[in-house]
């Protein structure tokens, strides 16, 4: 076997204190396998590349367990194994009740472990848990022979289905896609009558644009919502040679994903992962600091410094959130923009765009199919707003969904906007 990395099995340890166990292991003293070290939270992000993943059923893993299957899935080879080591010895700090129970908790996690049984250890787990790993791709399955010389506690699934790959098959079925729109994205469903009314042409990005290289204005309220909004037409017009500058108007630190943190956690964190975004794309950030209630607020003084940013770059086009989203922010931040524009003599064009809830016009409906793959692969770096939700599944839903009702299949990716002009 050769020492280049190259070409070694990966393996990614999460579980602190557990390195020296798997450094005893075969396998790496034998240089067959690379170990990468890293925690839940920090750790590097090589999508299908990593043959076993080893982490702790911790408070980090748990609190967010659906976004945690979801993003180990994505970085297991298809057949790889997600090695789970269960409770650690309980503490008696928190009375003795809870303490009883902490050990039986302990107790039949270790017993389901050195069991090796699924039967046993589908009783321990949570159903909800299950579910979730199913739902990702990951079956319980019995220890695998190069793993039981460090199994100390551990239960182990086994990627079964690409979750990604297998949603984009499903996403080809209209009966799929109409049913998915129904259970989880009812605040973007178009109506028949609503429908008759709207009849934009499928358009491609390039014809939102007459003349390259262009300048591109994009509000972004809370870090995301310009990939949720128009990422796909972004990607595709950075591509044809536009600036792209989007405004992070607020940290987003209301975001459930951060509501346990430090204050000085809940305003930096979004911003690094908007920056790491904006690395990916070739997209320019400016980030607009909060008072104390973390909220955009309008006012004299916001509405002044988005006009001096409006003078200085003289966009080609602008993006801003739909003034009927459902969001209040979002709706401010088509109020700044408006008031902002009032004081703006250059005629300027700008789209709306939807993030929660319906335009009430649709003149645009845009064909992102090509670009939309390094969108679903950006919305990763934002794992504080995927942890409560599957964005990426939202996203890709929505973009069917659009390409059924504008381009009568589902063999495309389009987002929607609704123009106004300013002159």
């Amino acid at each position: 076997m050769s020492n280049d990395p190259k070409h070694k099995i990966l393996w990614l340890n999460l579980i602190p204190g557990f390195e020296p166990i798997l450094n005893k292991h075969q396998d790496i003293t034998s240089n067959k396998v690379a170990l990468t070290l890293g925690s839940i939270e920090d750790f590097s992000s090589r999508p299908l590349a990593y043959s076993v993943i080893f982490l702790a059923l911790d408070t980090s893993f748990l609190s967010w367990q659906r976004w945690h299957l979801q993003y180990m899935s994505r970085q297991l080879k298809t057949d790889g194994y997600l090695f789970i080591k269960g409770y650690d010895w309980p503490k008696q700090d928190k009375g003795f009740m809870a303490y009883v129970l902490s050990m039986l908790r302990w107790f039949l996690w270790q017993c389901a472990a050195k069991s090796n049984l699924t039967l046993f250890q589908n009783f321990v787990l949570s159903s909800k848990f299950l579910e979730q790993a199913s739902h990702y791709g990951l079956e319980l399955v019995k220890m695998p022979k190069q793993l039981k010389k460090v199994q100390r506690g551990g239960i182990t699934f086994q990627k079964k289905i690409n979750y990604e790959a297998k949603l984009k098959q499903r996403l080809q079925d209209e009966t799929y896609v109409k049913n998915a729109m129904q259970r989880g994205y009812k605040d973007r469903l178009i109506s028949e009558a609503y429908r008759a009314k709207q009849k934009p042409k499928l358009t491609f990005p390039q014809s939102l644009i007459k003349n390259m290289p262009a300048t591109i204005l994009v509000l972004s309220p809370h870090p995301d919502d310009e990939l949720v909004g128009c990422g796909g037409t972004l990607h595709a017009l950075k591509k044809e040679g536009a600036k792209i500058y989007v405004i992070q108007m607020t940290e987003g630190a209301t975001s459930s994903g951060l509501s346990n943190e430090r204050e000085s956690v809940m305003r930096t964190e979004r911003w690094k992962e908007a920056a790491a975004v904006a690395e990916k794309l070739g997209f320019e950030q400016n980030y607009w600091n909060t008072d104390k209630t973390f909220t955009l607020v309008f006012d004299k003084t916001t509405i002044e410094k988005l006009g001096k940013t409006l003078q200085l770059l003289r966009p080609d086009l602008i993006f801003v959130p739909s003034k009927d989203d459902l969001h209040a922010e979002h709706q401010i931040a088509y109020k700044l923009l408006s008031a902002a524009l009032q004081n703006y003599s250059n005629p300027i064009r700008v789209l709306q765009y939807p993030v929660w809830g319906k335009l009430t016009a649709i003149n645009y409906a845009v064909d992102v199919t090509g670009y939309t793959d390094s969108i679903l692969d950006a919305m990763y770096h934002y794992s504080t707003a995927m942890k409560p939700e599957d964005y990426n599944a939202r996203l890709q839903t929505l973009w069917t969904y659009q390409s059924l009702i504008f381009a009568g299949d589902t063999k495309h990716q389009v987002e929607i906007f609704k123009e106004e002009r300013h002159t």
